[in-house]
């Protein structure tokens, strides 16, 4: 685990050896709770029919406990956690020290098409949380150093699912696993809805999380294609309505501020802080954030609350199958369509996955329909 990392950690404690100096472990360990969150979340395109990997956290504490949180879209969050040495300990101070105001890294972007995101928070001694950084980072070694000195305490391999309590691992060096059970889609009536038993029994579907649904209203909607039909006419999605503001009253919230958004219990969710970045506006409630971006306002006219800079928070999701106008204007930003053909056909209906951002509905039919990769 750490011994094929010691180059990196030797190289991030040469970078900050003046700055080093200045602490002491036992003077950083008399403060309580985290210091520093580095966390990650997966923009690609996520399979909702197996248990899988959302993102992680690392969260860095005064006291020199590290924790790892691994994020599952099934069984939700694990937790393992080890102790830094006081050598990283003081380079993770070091690092909050140096970087903690974030003025280093304002305006700092790079344009990824897929992947993962990062952020990185550091908490002052009274508990203040500060934004570092947040957005893909791929290519500064000043933000990739911490977060590999963070890695190196963990097993070095990449988590891909759960079974029951017990963590499951992939030799990164072993022949992938896949990771996609195919929906085999049913041959539907345009008055007959699908039923769950319609669909593969690895396929995460809840009728009564997501209910199954013959059409949908006229409007613009977010979410998945899960489906085409072999001759191109039909489309099954998972889709839901965005969470629409207009921009004056985005840049009028402020901290105390109730957004008018619920929670599964019913809680009006209220905002603990503000920040802006280069996604948008970005929003602090309690332990997690929301964006507030314009990226798709010339579908909508408004802006979405996003969760991770530009992926739209939907609500009233629906399993649904919907026909495709013939003069419908589809956007294919990653050449999704290219092959279809090439993809296992199950019934009539080729498995065919991608994010539809958005889907625009008129008459029953599909007039618009923009079709991307994270």
């Amino acid at each position: 685990m750490r011994n094929k990392n010691i180059l990196v950690m030797v190289m991030f404690s040469v970078l900050f050896l003046s700055s080093c100096r200045l602490y002491k472990a036992d003077e950083i360990k008399q403060h309580d709770g985290v210091m520093l969150v580095i966390g990650t979340s997966n923009q690609s395109c996520v399979d909702y029919s197996i248990d899988s990997y959302l993102g992680l956290e690392y969260n860095i504490y005064y006291d020199g406990t590290i924790e790892r949180v691994l994020m599952y879209y099934l069984s939700g969050d694990h937790v393992d956690a080890a102790t830094l040495s006081d050598e990283d300990l003081i380079t993770f101070y070091s690092f909050c020290m140096r970087y903690g105001d974030g003025n280093a890294f304002t305006g700092y972007r790079e344009t990824v098409d897929d992947g993962e995101t990062r952020g990185y928070y550091y908490y002052d001694e009274q508990g203040n949380r500060n934004e570092i950084y947040s957005g893909y980072c791929y290519d500064n070694e000043t933000l990739l150093e911490p977060y590999e000195l963070a890695e190196s305490y963990f097993e070095d391999a990449e988590p891909v699912s759960m079974t029951g309590s017990t963590m499951v691992y992939r030799d990164p060096d072993s022949t992938p696993t896949p990771t996609c059970t195919p929906i085999p889609v049913p041959t539907l009536t345009p008055t007959t809805a699908p039923t769950s038993s319609d669909y593969h029994p690895n396929f995460y579907v809840d009728p009564d999380t997501i209910p199954m649904v013959e059409t949908v209203a006229d409007g613009v909607y977010f979410g998945d294609l899960i489906g085409i039909s072999e001759d191109g006419t039909r489309v099954r999605f998972r889709i839901g309505e965005p969470i629409e503001f207009t921009q004056e009253f985005v840049d009028s919230l402020e901290a105390g501020n109730a957004l008018g958004v619920f929670d599964n219990n019913g809680t009006e969710l209220t905002i603990t802080g503000v920040s802006d970045t280069s996604y948008g506006r970005r929003l602090y409630i309690d332990d997690y954030s929301l964006f507030l971006s314009d990226a798709y306002s010339e579908y909508t006219d408004s802006v979405l609350i996003c969760s991770d800079g530009v992926n739209p928070v939907t609500i009233n999701n629906v399993y649904v199958e919907l026909p495709i106008s013939s003069n419908c204007d589809i956007t294919d930003t990653d050449s999704v369509l290219d092959n279809v053909s090439e993809e296992p056909l199950y019934d009539g209906w080729y498995d065919v996955r991608s994010l539809a951002y958005p889907v625009i509905v008129n008459n029953g039919e599909v007039t618009g329909l923009n079709l991307e990769w994270r």
